[in-house]
């Protein structure tokens, strides 16, 4: 076999490959065989027809196609080798010659794996916070899981809604007189308190009833996104369809509650805790080894092509969707939360997209030279982690099932790097009593103009 390898721009290379005509000769013979394994043809048993009936059944082209698909993907996978190329897209293979009692001769195109110089990582210095987990702390997560959705427990009739409530809404606003557009919505879910409409709408619904027309008048904000109805006076008509309560916290309400084994209060506390300290536990190391990776990043030389780039930003756009699935939501409620445009938004997912990309060639060079490689070791360690921080029994075999097998093994590799990178850098280390934000209790709803 003869191999000539020719670098393009963007990372391209292209392999011209030669293969031998014996070589063909055998793949043909083979390709015949499993042909007539396959194909029924009267007069002859399964794999006992000769060649040329087989060639007069299926035609010689399907025959030598059949064979040349055998030569090119052992051939690509020796030349890719004898280069040291590697590459990270599927090869577009073009045909030069293929007949019989010729050489092969075919090319492939593709994208390789960058070059990745290192940087000096080996004494990076990092500053990394101490999170203490308060008995206050335990109370919010506690308050969060009771106060989501899934958890709310309908109201009794005629009672008022309060702070923490979980209200349905049909309502429609009005400027001057005149409705406007998008400040229309039916059957929206809200949660009180959440302040995720403008400033003061949430307020005047404090003490309605279910069933109850309540007039809620505001003021938008000057620099709201809408500029039309920007700083204007506002009077929205709303009917407050349902009212949904958070649930007491009591041993029933533990035993009936699927994330966990416990069955008291006390017990369900105690579990909690373990669980907060295993998350903040790993959130300090996650952030030593995220900064130091950056750090490393930025000290690294390392181009990715325009196709890695658009690659990069699909996958980052895709976990971004994941994310906000997760909760109920539409890519347009994010927008309409954070106040972005959809440009805006892909705009800064490509910029994300490129450092995801480079700091992954990053953590491949590093396991490379530092022979970090897959084993079932570093897969049970992804397990007893997530199983830590989730409360959930995790295995091998779990994680897969629910991951999937390629997530979980580049995971796997990717955390070994990590802590092989936090173990060679300094830290400095600041012990500061967390905050831990109250997770929302509501799931978002259809975008509207009424929510800020």
């Amino acid at each position: 076999m003869k191999v000539t390898a020719e670098k393009m721009d963007n990372h391209e290379v292209v392999l011209t490959i030669e293969v031998e005509a014996e070589v063909l000769k055998k793949a043909e013979a083979k390709a015949c065989k499993d042909l007539a394994n396959r194909v029924s043809i009267p007069g002859f048993r399964k794999g006992k027809a000769p060649r040329h009936i087989i060639e007069q059944r299926v035609g010689k082209q399907a025959i030598l196609d059949t064979a040349f698909d055998a030569v090119a993907d052992k051939a690509f996978a020796d030349a890719l080798k004898e280069q040291d190329v590697t590459p990270v897209s599927r090869p577009d293979i073009e045909v030069v010659t293929l007949e019989e009692g010729k050489d092969v001769v075919f090319k492939a195109r593709f994208t390789a794996k960058p070059e990745v110089t290192l940087g000096e990582y080996k004494g990076i210095q990092v500053e990394k916070k101490v999170d203490e987990i308060t008995d206050e702390d335990i109370d919010k997560e506690i308050e969060s899981m009771r106060r989501r959705r899934s958890q709310m427990v309908d109201a009794a009739e005629g009672a008022e809604v309060k702070n923490g409530d979980l209200v349905t809404l049909d309502f429609k606003g009005f400027v001057d007189g005149e409705a406007f557009e998008g400040g229309e919505g039916k059957d929206y879910p809200l949660e009180i308190g959440s302040n995720r409409f403008i400033p003061g709408f949430e307020d005047q619904l404090i003490g309605h009833k279910s069933g109850e027309d309540v007039t809620v008048k505001v003021t938008f904000p000057q620099d709201y996104r809408n500029k039309d109805v920007a700083g204007k006076d506002a009077e929205f008509s709303v009917k407050i369809n349902s009212v949904e309560k958070t649930p007491e916290l009591t041993d029933e309400w533990v035993k009936n509650y699927q994330e966990t084994t416990a069955e008291t209060v006390d017990a369900f506390r105690t579990q909690m805790k373990e669980r907060m300290v295993a998350g903040s536990d790993y959130n300090y190391h996650m952030e030593i080894q995220q900064k130091a990776l950056a750090d490393i990043v930025d000290k690294s030389e390392i181009t990715l092509s325009d196709s890695m780039k658009k690659y990069a930003t699909a996958y980052a756009i895709r976990s971004q969707l994941d994310q906000i699935e997760k909760y109920g939501m539409k890519i347009s409620d994010m927008l309409n939360m954070y106040g972005t445009s959809v440009q805006d938004f892909r705009t800064q997912m490509e910029t994300q997209g490129e450092e995801y990309g480079k700091q992954y060639f990053v953590i491949q060079k590093i396991a490379a030279d530092q022979g970090i490689k897959l084993n079932d070791d570093l897969i049970n360690k992804v397990a007893e982690n997530a199983t830590k921080i989730t409360g959930k029994e995790y295995n091998k075999d779990k994680l897969i099932e629910e991951f999937g097998k390629e997530t979980i093994e580049s995971e796997a590799v990717t955390m070994a790097v990590l802590d092989y990178i936090e173990s060679k850098v300094k830290t400095t280390v600041q012990e500061e009593t967390s905050e831990v934000p109250e997770s929302s209790t509501a799931a978002p709803a259809e975008s509207s103009t009424a929510a800020k």
